[in-house]
């Protein structure tokens, strides 16, 4: 497949802090191939690039990356760890959510959804600074929305940003590809997650991770805080799953000296992540009304 017939649109990755995100899509898609290996390459090559960096066309990595692992990308049923599942010791602690009839998630009750026509919706929107639009879905933590001074002290965020295309689009939810192959994207990936005024403060971990029979890359880092403040830093870590037609990026983030307060509810939030099946209606579907 010639990458220069490949056309997409530019996309804007979610980020974990206050910054306008937007959300592309791919225009043409491979149709035609017959050749089981090239399309499995391709699999691997939109699986990355589907989220790298705002304002880079795509089709500019995918090239280098499509030469560099053509005769490496390769179908495997191992991961590098299984995940427990979630474990609920107090049911009025959670809350469960069901987005885009696609996937579930549990999120804690110290977490709130962001919705934009709240106080910190309507003042982020006045600064220019639009979190939500169609796709997107991010919990803070609780009162931040109403601008409690408390909430304001603290810093949290839960986001999923999803995307939908057409059957096997996407690999599916037990495929996996070599991750040697893809780590300067996932590199780029976390390097375009940061503000302008946040710096990486360690390496970059990635690992494929199997949660609720669901396969995802775990990437996990620590930042800077706000205005490059060495003093707070910030916890990260990015999911990236996919299912045939279907692709979710979760984000989880909260800083490192409020620990106790996220630690232990993120780990649990992302062992709760489920796809639902095809044609099933999730009974806690939301309609996402931001």
């Amino acid at each position: 497949m010639d990458t220069d017939e490949v056309k997409h649109n530019i996309e804007k990755t979610i980020s974990t802090e206050e910054v306008l995100l937007d959300e592309g899509n791919s225009n043409e898609r491979d149709k035609t191939s017959d050749n089981k290996r090239k399309s499995t390459v391709w699999k691997a090559v939109f699986f990355v690039a589907i989220f790298l960096v705002c304002g880079v066309i795509i089709k500019q990595f995918m090239k280098g990356f499509y030469e560099g692992i053509e005769q490496a990308v390769k179908q495997s049923t191992e991961v590098d760890e299984i995940l427990p599942p979630m474990e609920i010791s107090d049911p009025k602690h959670w809350n469960n959510y069901a987005f885009f009839n696609a996937f579930s998630i549990y999120v804690p009750i110290t977490v709130e959804k962001q919705i934009k026509d709240s106080p910190y919706g309507k003042n982020l929107a006045n600064k220019g600074m639009l979190q939500l639009r169609d796709g997107i879905i991010i919990f803070n933590q609780k009162g931040l929305c109403d601008l409690n001074a408390e909430a304001k002290e603290q810093y949290c965020r839960i986001m999923f940003q999803y995307f939908e295309g057409q059957w096997r689009d996407f690999p599916k939810r037990d495929e996996i590809a070599p991750l040697d192959k893809m780590d300067d994207y996932i590199e780029e990936m976390v390097t375009n997650e940061l503000r302008p005024s946040s710096r990486l403060m360690s390496s970059i971990n990635r690992k494929w991770v199997s949660i609720n029979n669901a396969n995802a890359i775990l990437v996990d880092y620590r930042r800077t805080g706000y205005n490059f403040d060495f003093t707070t830093p910030v916890k990260c870590k990015i999911l990236l799953f996919s299912d045939s037609k279907r692709m979710v990026k979760m984000i989880l983030a909260y800083r490192e000296k409020e620990s106790d307060m996220w630690e232990k509810d993120f780990e649990q939030v992302l062992r709760s992540f489920k796809w639902i099946d095809e044609g099933v209606i999730s009974p806690h579907f939301d309609s996402i009304k931001n």
